[in-house]
């Protein structure tokens, strides 16, 4: 009764209400809370929470009744076209130790599936360890550390450890840039214990980074920083870096079971969230109404391509079936996302 009352009235201190999902995401901290004190209490789940359940559903539609909900809020992707020009325009790169920093993070973003600036900023340099295969190909392995949302409690961590494989033939190879920020690092910063992210030094002809992490807000913000820099229009934060990462990998074709695997989402059914319709797959279908509409005659009967134009590629290269062998699991997710940064 005490949840279904706090949930009812519950407001921000300047006295507005909440967002529908705030509301849930609250919930989700009561029920991460319990269970980090070891508790047998599951508000989500057990029949005697069901009424408070309830009550948080019924306030979520009324918010939505009242406008709220309407997720201006939510981080935009980022499409090919506006990753080419970051690159064209130096904030990606290897050239200098900022483009590089950006490299890096949009990179362990993507390929490693991390999550929020909490989980950068407790990176250490030893969690992203340099590999290779039988073959002599190389890649990187990341180990995922506890955090805010993956605490060990529950064995909420991903079921594999994520890769990125190098690209010899490209010249953005996830590889070869972790290799020129290995170079970079001052070398009293190389311990496994050490912060991954590092500032970037005032005086770049004699060292490109300091011997001190890279603050916080800083990292939580190199996305915006970025973006804004480049002209690149939209809402671009941190999150769109993971957005672009799995709704490229939903385009593709990539099964959600997959995808879970690698962003560590603890229920499939998110995916589901990145599945919204790409600017390519818009236009298609933009063009197909243009054109019934014009000629005033049935439109041509063509099949829906599902990916987008710019990850045909990626497509091309999944097996045909819905299920993925699992000991394929890298390949394909390092195919994938290397076609999109690429």
């Amino acid at each position: 009764m005490h949840l279904a009352r706090f949930f009812m009235n519950a407001k921000k201190a300047s006295g507005d209400d909440y967002e529908p999902d705030t509301l849930k995401s609250i919930q989700g901290s009561v029920n991460r809370y319990l269970a980090e004190k070891k508790l047998n209490i599951n508000i989500i789940t057990d029949k005697e929470f069901k009424h408070s359940r309830d009550v948080l559903l019924s306030k979520r539609k009324l918010l939505r009744q009242l406008g709220k909900g309407n997720r201006e809020k939510r981080a935009d992707p980022l499409t090919p076209e506006e990753i080419d020009l970051l690159y064209e325009r130096n904030l990606l790169g290897t050239g200098d130790p900022k483009s590089l920093i950006n490299v890096l993070y949009l990179n362990n973003t993507m390929h490693f599936g991390m999550r929020s600036r909490a989980e950068h900023v407790g990176l250490r340099w030893g969690d992203v360890q340099q590999k290779a295969t039988s073959t002599g190909e190389e890649y990187l392995e990341y180990r995922e550390r506890s955090t805010k949302t993956r605490t060990g409690v529950t064995s909420e961590s991903r079921s594999f450890a994520p890769k990125m494989f190098e690209n010899r033939d490209n010249p953005r190879c996830p590889v070869l840039a972790y290799k020129e920020f290995a170079r970079r690092r001052p070398e009293q910063m190389n311990n496994p214990e050490s912060p991954f992210y590092l500032g970037v030094s005032r005086h770049h002809e004699k060292a490109w980074y300091v011997n001190q992490p890279m603050g916080k807000n800083t990292i939580g913000n190199i996305v915006k920083v970025m973006c804004e820099a480049g002209g690149i229009q939209g809402r671009k934060v941190n999150h769109s870096a993971r957005k672009t990462a799995i709704s490229s990998l939903v385009h593709a074709g990539v099964p959600p079971t997959i995808i879970q695997q690698l962003s560590g989402h603890k229920n499939v059914n998110s995916i589901n969230n990145y599945s919204t319709a790409s600017n390519e797959q818009q236009r298609h279908m933009s063009s197909i109404l243009t054109n019934y509409s014009s000629s005033c005659s049935e439109p041509p009967v063509t099949e829906f391509d599902s990916s987008s134009s710019s990850l045909d590629k990626c497509s091309s290269a999944l097996p045909s079936t819905s299920v993925v062998p699992s000991s394929n699991t890298d390949d394909i997710i390092h195919q994938t996302l290397t076609e999109i940064s690429s």
